[in-house]
């Protein structure tokens, strides 16, 4: 089920950002990835306790995103010499291999990037985990309620004022039902 959470969690969150053109969306497979090495590594299970492996993770989108379109500028000048070299037609022209180099240097600098990523998550965890058991920040936290804060990318790709609103005065009411709770213990 953790897996699935996960996954359903981060798919939610960036539902509403998908590639269209030259925008690149946020890179879902490191997060996620990231958030199942971790909580594989430090046997987590319960929502409680994946919640701030996944705050954690979140970013690991976004810089994936950013890491790749700098790929792609990369790339770009590859693309430069592979049309001026194919103006020139010889026998030694192999435009493949400009294609398995350009693979190359994107798969070894993705995989780096996410291995660096990976060491200081897991560098980090322990502590923030201990943090987070020891301030008892993530009781009562449960799949639905991580889904339902994914889900704000779903809503926001609806594209409805709205639905805006509901958002938040569903935040609101949240909020104030965490307060009258606290206070009532």
């Amino acid at each position: 089920m953790t897996a699935v959470g996960l996954a359903v969690f981060f798919e939610l969150l960036w539902l509403d950002l998908f590639p269209a053109g030259t925008y690149i969306p946020p890179h879902l497979p490191a997060a996620t990835c990231a958030a199942f090495g971790i909580v594989a590594a430090f046997d987590l299970s319960s929502p409680e306790a994946v919640a701030p492996v996944l705050l954690l993770c979140m970013p690991l989108g976004p810089l994936g995103a950013k890491l790749e379109s700098r790929l792609r500028a990369l790339n770009d000048r590859h693309f430069d010499s592979l049309a001026r070299a194919s103006n020139s037609i010889s026998a030694r022209f192999v435009p493949v291999r400009v294609l398995w180099r350009s693979l190359a240097v994107t798969l070894s600098i993705m995989l780096a990037a996410f291995c660096v990523a990976l060491g200081i998550l897991f560098a980090v965890i322990p502590d923030v985990l201990l943090l987070w058991n020891g301030l008892s920040l993530g009781r009562g936290i449960g799949w639905p309620l991580l889904w339902l804060a994914g889900s704000v990318g779903g809503i926001l790709a609806l594209r409805w004022k709205r639905a805006y609103g509901l958002l938040a005065a569903a935040a609101v009411l949240l909020a104030l039902n965490g307060a009258f709770v606290s206070v009532a213990l």
